[in-house]
Order: C-alpha cells, then structure tokens, then sequence
C-alpha cells in the first residue's frame, strides 16, 4: 500500500533524525510505533503526509511519489487521514457541525448526506447521544472519538496517528483502544505513534521500534514484547516494564508511590491480580526497609503469564528485613514464591518473585 524507499530527514541545524529507512506498510496493517522520545517516531508519520519535507527519498502510495512537487498533497491527504493529540476540534462548532464541514466543503457532499454519515459514524464510536454537544461539554476520551469520527467521514484509506491516547487519562485510554480495535477489525489500514506499551500491544498486528535513526527491529506484538532480538530494543523493553522508586526518607509521598506504580501496571498491561500483588509487596516493605538516597525498590513485569520481580536495595549493617518478627515481613513473605538475600559492599538485597 506504501513504499518508502531510502527515507531521510535532516533538520536545518543539521540534526539528522531519520536516515535511508526503508519498509513496506501493507493494506490492513495496524502498526504501532513506538521507541525512546527523539528517535524520529512522529517524525516519520509527519513525512508520510508531508507534514514534515523529508530531506531525500520516496513515499509511493497507490502509484504517486509523495515526495515529487507536482503531486497534489491535499488531494492525498483527503485519503489519508490524521489524528493528533490534542484532539484539534473546532471548539465554536457542534459535534456534528465538526463531522459535516469537511465532507460538504471538500467532498461536495450534500447536507443531507453528510448528516447521515455523521450520525452513523458516532454511532459506531458510542457517541451518537453528543451529537448536538460541544467539545468543551466532552470527556478526553470522548473529544478522542469525535476527532477518529471526524477523520473517517472523509473516507480514508489509512489513518495516521499521532500519540492518540497521550492527553487522556488512564481510564479513558481503554475508549480509544475499543474503537481503534473496531476498525481494525474492518480492516483500515493504520499507523500509530504512542508511548502506551499496552494500547501497542492490544491493537496492532506490527510494532515499529525506532532508534538509531530508522526502524531498528521490525515486527509481531509478540516478537517485540516478549522476545525482541536486537539488543537497543531488550534494552528498552526491559526499561518500560521496570519500575523504579527511591525511599529517601521516612516522609516518603506513600501517595505518589501508589499512584506512579499503578500508572506504570496499566501502561504494561499487567493485569488486575498480579497488579495487586504487587501494590501489596511494595507497601509492606515500603514500611520496614530503613530509608536513605540509596534505598530503592525496582518492579519488573516481563510479561502477564511470566514471573514478577521486585528487587528492594537499603544500605545498612546487613540484615534481612524479612527475618524480622513483624506483621509486614509476614505479608510479603507469604505474598510471594520466593524470596532471595544478598550482602555485598554495605548494599542490602532482597529479590522477591510471585
């Protein structure tokens, strides 16, 4: 569907963020682009539609060299839709004024008509009781729907997607993931820029992972989250499934603990019980460990059928917090499988799994 041929973008500083990327994106992919922040990822979105100039290379798409001067970008962009961040609805305008204005100015449709694609689409994205409602009377999530909605009323072939759930609170991701799976399932071809491992994860049948200035490894949900084979990309699998937390002092924020290790769980998709578990183990010991800069507690998720790991490292004479009499050593203890001790250089460890 496109062919992107020897694809380079050069920034006018001379900063070079993408450099000879190659690969085919087939009709009915679902691709999810993900990478460390810097590594190009909306970048090469952008260029698809040309709302980046890529510096040298070629973006084919049905037969038409993106790149060449005399292509009539707006045409193609009637056909390629984009979705960003930030919803970008038109905030004077009713929900289906913003379904209607594009398909009766550029699509020529008439009044009629373009209500009655509106209507059904909000019905397929749950919104078709907001019809007559304002963006600024709408949820995130719903705002979201609305602007997906918007772009299918032109009738797109592909659909790019910039960072679609980033602006979203964490419940409302789940909205996007259910409609995005939905067209999926319909068959539009999509490509889709995000930071949430777990969105990544439920709606693609390919994952770009970007860096050293192209599209470094290539492939399935699966390949790229549990068994990635290049080394920058288990590199960065491992750091996205960690979560790091350092107990400096007995006034620790217990709050932003908590909420910052939930956070994490639901952007890795671990699920409810092992989330728990792990709220548990980290409150319990968060309780007895002894606090210094260098107390840190670091939870690992490699994935939802594999072993949890938490690795708590205190400073202090050594000693084994769960060897102590007291009810929270009890509850981490009988919450985990196993639990391994070890003394090195003034450095406590504890490795527990479950």
């Amino acid at each position: 569907m496109i062919q992107i041929e020897n694809l380079s973008k050069v920034y006018d500083n001379g900063f070079e963020v993408i450099k000879d990327l190659t690969v085919t994106i087939n009709k009915g992919d679902v691709i999810s682009v993900i990478g460390p922040s810097g590594t190009g990822k909306s970048t090469f979105i952008r260029c698809i539609n040309r709302l980046e100039e890529a510096s040298s290379g070629r973006i084919i798409f049905d037969g038409l060299d993106l790149n060449d001067p005399s292509t009539d970008i707006d045409l193609v962009r009637r056909r390629m839709g984009m979705i960003f961040q930030n919803f970008s609805l038109f905030e004077q305008m009713s929900v289906l004024d913003n379904l209607t204005i594009g398909q009766i100015r550029l699509l020529k449709r008439s009044r009629k008509d373009a209500v009655e694609r509106a209507k059904e689409l909000l019905e397929t994205v749950g919104l078709a009781n907001k019809i007559n409602s304002f963006p600024e009377e709408l949820s995130g999530g719903q705002k979201q729907r609305v602007a997906i909605a918007r772009t299918l009323s032109m009738d797109p072939e592909i659909i790019l997607l910039d960072e679609p759930t980033s602006a979203l609170d964490p419940t409302m991701v789940g909205e996007i993931t259910a409609v995005t799976r939905n067209l999926a399932k319909q068959g539009m071809t999509m490509i889709i820029v995000t930071h949430e491992m777990n969105f990544a994860r439920n709606v693609s049948n390919r994952i770009f992972y970007m860096d050293e200035k192209g599209i470094y490894e290539d492939g399935t949900p699966e390949d790229i989250f549990e068994n990635p084979k290049k080394p920058r990309t288990k590199e960065f699998i491992f750091h996205i499934k960690s979560f790091n937390y350092t107990l400096d002092d007995e006034h620790y924020d217990y709050i932003e603990l908590n909420n910052e290790y939930i956070n994490f769980a639901f952007k890795n998709g671990v699920n409810e019980k092992n989330t728990n578990s792990g709220r548990l183990i980290i409150e319990e010991l968060a309780t007895i460990v002894p606090k210094s800069p260098q107390t840190t507690i670091t939870f690992s998720a490699a994935g939802e059928s594999n072993a949890f790991e938490l690795i708590c490292v205190y400073p202090a004479e050594e000693r084994n917090i769960l060897s102590d009499d007291n009810l929270s050593a009890m509850i981490v203890k009988n919450a985990t499988k196993t639990q391994e001790y070890e003394y090195t250089d003034g450095l406590n460890r504890l490795t527990l799994k479950w």
